[in-house]
């Protein structure tokens, strides 16, 4: 029995393939993991596969991972009492300072400060 052809969405992602993505994504954000890596579970092209993403998700497949990252690093700066470079290479980045910059830039404070208020 064949099973029939996979219907082609031209605003974005099927519901399959965004599915895979967002799983490979919030089970692998501390791998580093490639756009390429993700377009061939997709089964597309990564050009393909980073312009449906964000027609399907609303923001490219790099910020989905961002905002995954810092998510998972205020749950550890709130619940541990791991480091900040810690934390940092926990969730996948490979120097602190970078961690603390986009941390800065989406919250407003340093991962430090967070904390602190956090624990007050």
């Amino acid at each position: 029995s064949l099973s029939a052809p996979t219907e082609l969405h031209r605003s974005g992602l099927a519901p399959w393939q965004q599915q895979r993505a967002i799983e490979q994504l919030q089970s692998r954000y501390h791998e580093n993991l490639s756009i390429a890596d993700l377009a061939v579970e997709a089964r597309l092209s990564p050009f393909h596969f980073i312009r449906s993403f964000k027609r399907s998700v609303g923001i490219p497949p790099h910020q989905y991972l961002t905002k995954i990252r810092l998510e998972r690093a205020r749950g550890l700066l709130e619940t541990t009492n791991l480091s900040i470079t810690n934390v940092a290479f926990e969730i996948g980045y490979e120097t602190p300072s970078h961690f603390a910059r986009l941390f800065r830039r989406k919250y407003g404070m340093t991962p430090t400060a967070y904390r602190r208020e956090r624990n007050t």
